[in-house]
């Protein structure tokens, strides 16, 4: 059986997120990257507050005058490219000696007004480019992007107006290409894409501004999340949209709409997205939100990323870490109070999410078609060939259920007919790897809930959550039937499922007789030393 389908393309491998570069400094923060990057591998980071005045860039002299220190840059950026990750540097916040007032936002006072001098902010974006081509060189310099502010759609992310923004972006478009016009610059990183319920004039305004005034666009970016639904549609009731699909639809809305705007050529970044779904009460959480890290996690991003793939060319999931400074600073692995969006905890305890995104990044073959006979709406499965054997990922997600209008899930059982490249024959013995994530295998949440959620964690709960963490496994001999081998799926509620089938083995291996004459002589030269 030949696989029917191309492979994945794995646009979410392009690109991950955490909150901010001042945290790029902490030591837990860069051994939970290099965790990400040795087990999962990512292509670009991006995170807030490049410019912001805890990395000390912009210094101002008495005369009124700037002066540039790249001393806590040059750290993180050094950190970045040791790891193998190349930054999507996003260009804010405001620093104090160019702001035009002093509103901040966030714990860390991130300062989000337009700048007193739009010349000013261009000769910053010119001098962070310079500094970093003297640094790291053309060649890996060009292959960077840079991404102008945060969400400026959002009053508390921008304080200024929409023309106030557009004259932003074409000052750091002229800061940044004037160094060199083959450099990758985009924007305008929205809080929801063309979606006319949500955001219905920013991106195609800020295109046709560009256009009109010969302003580059290398790249568009924006900003989804399932929340978004659930903010003007609490517990779905009048939502136009199937029980999950909302977040999908935007993006196919939007690229729709792109290419009938005459846009569809630009690629599209989504630089901000993640699991989270709704709070208790049908409406968007945004604080003390757990969706990310509990079961139903990974079985949500399994879902939006492939159900997504074909509208998008960058998927950065937001964010790869609790390691945040933007709540506050907590010690909890999960809780009410703060927003816990990492794949891992702040301690580095794995959540279902880095588990399916790890699976995910294993399918990488051409994939085979299969066919279910009692699948759940929002249930799937990948099979892909690998050359070798064959990768089988499955899931059952659900929506969350709510008083007003629940979404009850169905159990998913069924044996399938998993199919094998043709090197198998019939008869041959394949060994089946299951993996599965469930409640306390693979998802520590629960089990942090049935300590009664502590605050700060010992050493042995530490050790205990972190084998809570851990999948479960399981290992099959089976043979080859009509080129495939039967799988049996039972997956309750957000349960995942990977299964690796491989050529199992055929015979207990004998010792052979050169072997066995080695080793007696072996045994020999060690008695005569002996004696």
């Amino acid at each position: 059986m030949k696989p029917t389908l191309p492979p994945l393309t794995h646009v979410w491998k392009e690109c991950i997120t955490v909150g901010a570069a001042y945290e790029l400094l902490r030591e837990d923060l860069q051994q939970q990257l290099r965790f990400l990057q040795k087990t999962i591998g990512y292509r670009y980071i991006r995170f807030h507050a490049t410019f912001h005045d805890n990395l000390g860039i912009v210094m101002e002299n008495e005369d009124g005058s700037v002066r540039y220190c790249w001393a806590l840059f040059d750290k993180v950026y050094d950190f970045l490219l040791e790891v193998g990750l190349r930054p999507i540097v996003e260009l804010n916040p405001m620093p104090k000696a160019l702001a035009s007032g002093d509103t901040t936002k966030f714990y860390f006072e991130m300062n989000v007004t337009p700048p007193k001098s739009m010349q000013a902010w261009e000769d910053l974006c010119a001098a962070c480019v310079e500094h970093c081509l003297e640094r790291y060189g053309q060649n890996e310099v060009l292959q960077w992007h840079f991404e102008v502010w945060n969400e400026p759609n959002l009053k508390p992310f921008w304080i200024g107006t929409m023309e106030e923004y557009f004259e932003l972006y074409a000052a750091s478009a002229r800061g940044v290409k004037r160094v060199d016009p083959r450099l990758s610059i985009g924007g305008p990183a929205l809080a929801g894409g063309i979606n006319p319920d949500l955001n219905p004039t920013w991106m195609l305004a800020f295109l046709e501004y560009c256009k009109e005034n010969t302003v580059p666009v290398d790249f568009i970016s924006y900003h989804n999340y399932a929340q978004g639904e659930y903010c003007f549609f609490p517990s779905r009731i009048g939502s136009p949209h199937e029980p999950g699909m909302c977040f999908v639809n935007e993006f196919r809305d939007t690229k729709r709409y792109l290419e009938e705007a005459g846009y569809g050529d630009i690629p599209i970044y989504i630089t901000e997205w993640n699991a989270q779904h709704c709070g208790d009460d049908g409406r968007a959480q945004w604080i003390g939100n757990n969706d990310s890290s509990r079961l139903l996690g990974g079985a949500t991003v399994l879902f939006f990323t492939t159900e997504s793939e074909p509208y998008v060319d960058m998927f950065g999931y937001w964010t790869a870490s609790d390691i945040r400074f933007e709540p506050g600073i907590t010690n909890q692995p999960y809780g009410g109070r703060h927003q816990h969006t990492g794949l891992l905890t702040i301690n580095g305890v794995p959540k279902p999410l880095y588990h399916a995104f790890k699976w995910l990044s294993r399918m990488q073959g051409p994939r085979y078609e299969l066919t279910f006979k009692a699948k759940p709406t929002l249930a799937r499965a990948l099979v892909t060939d690998e050359i070798i054997g064959t990768h089988l990922l499955a899931w059952n997600m659900h929506v969350p259920d709510l008083p007003e209008n629940p979404y009850p899930t169905e159990v998913w059982q069924e044996t399938v007919s998993l199919p094998l490249p043709d090197r198998f024959e019939e008869g041959d013995p394949v060994e089946l790897v299951i993996s599965t994530l469930k409640e306390r295998e693979g998802s520590a949440y629960e089990s942090w809930q049935d300590m009664e959620e502590p605050y700060s964690l010992t050493r042995m709960q530490h050790e205990f959550m972190e084998s809570s963490a851990q999948p479960g496994f399981e290992r099959r001999l089976v043979q080859v039937r009509n080129g495939a081998v039967r799988v049996e799926l039972h997956l309750d509620r957000d349960e995942v499922m990977f299964v690796q089938a491989l050529r199992g083995p055929t015979k207990t291996v004998a010792v052979s007789d050169a072997f066995s004459a080695n080793v007696n002589k072996a045994l020999d030269y060690s008695d005569q030393n002996r004696q």
